[in-house]
């Protein structure tokens, strides 16, 4: 059964052709019943070491939206380090494919898996991949430094959506940054440039303060 559900996630990946959440959801089932009947236990850190890194390799699709349970279980095998690396090679085009949920699900189990803090670098959060990224938990989002959060999240562009609760946070981020680069007006535009999409949620009150201060230097 393990072979026919990966044959069934290889082809989908050969082809281009994503497997629906649905779809995802019913294939980790019946791979978990056959993990439990080879393993005579119902324990998911004891039946996932049942699948061999190669397996992993072609599964990893179906544990991205897996149930907390199961994730948990995997964090305490060491091959959970090769699930994480390969949903850290997803490209940023297929992200969208998987709930916000269960990739945010994911990332907060990954995150406390690797590391043993909440103050992510750049070389950390790269490590996770887009995906991961564009979906950190509130926790780790509010803890980054301005100048971490704008090198990792301008290029992700239009996948980073964040939450009502998050949006606050980037704001305040955003500010930090255009603060700590002590613009000037000329470096207005090329300010906003490099925020590219993140310059949406430059909060419009800040821009307004800047524009007078800048007006008024300028009328100096």
């Amino acid at each position: 059964m393990v072979e026919t559900i990966e044959r069934i996630v290889d082809a989908s990946l050969e082809h281009d052709v994503d497997l629906h959440s649905e779809q995802r959801h019913i294939l980790l089932e019946h791979l978990v019943a056959t993990l439990e009947v080879l393993s005579e236990s119902t324990e998911p850190a004891v039946y996932l070491e049942e699948l061999t890194s190669s397996e992993i390799d072609h599964l990893y699709p179906l544990f991205i939206e897996a149930e907390e349970e199961i994730l948990v279980g995997f964090k305490e095998l060491e091959t959970f380090t090769e699930l994480i690396e390969k949903v850290s090679h997803i490209p940023k085009s297929k992200c969208c494919i998987y709930s916000k949920a269960g990739l945010t699900l994911f990332a907060e189990i990954a995150i406390d898996y690797l590391f043993s803090f909440t103050s992510l670098s750049v070389a950390d959060l790269y490590m996770l991949g887009p995906c991961l990224i564009s979906n950190l938990p509130l926790k780790y989002l509010e803890n980054l430094e301005p100048k971490v959060f704008v090198q990792v999240f301008v290029p992700l562009g239009n996948i980073f959506q964040p939450k009502k609760a998050q949006i606050k946070v980037v704001q305040k981020l955003i500010t930090q940054y255009a603060k700590n680069s002590a613009l000037t007006k000329s470096q207005n535009t090329l300010f906003f440039e490099k925020l590219s999409s993140l310059a949406l949620f430059y909060p419009f009150e800040e821009m307004a303060t800047n524009l007078t201060q800048w007006n008024r230097v300028v009328a100096l």
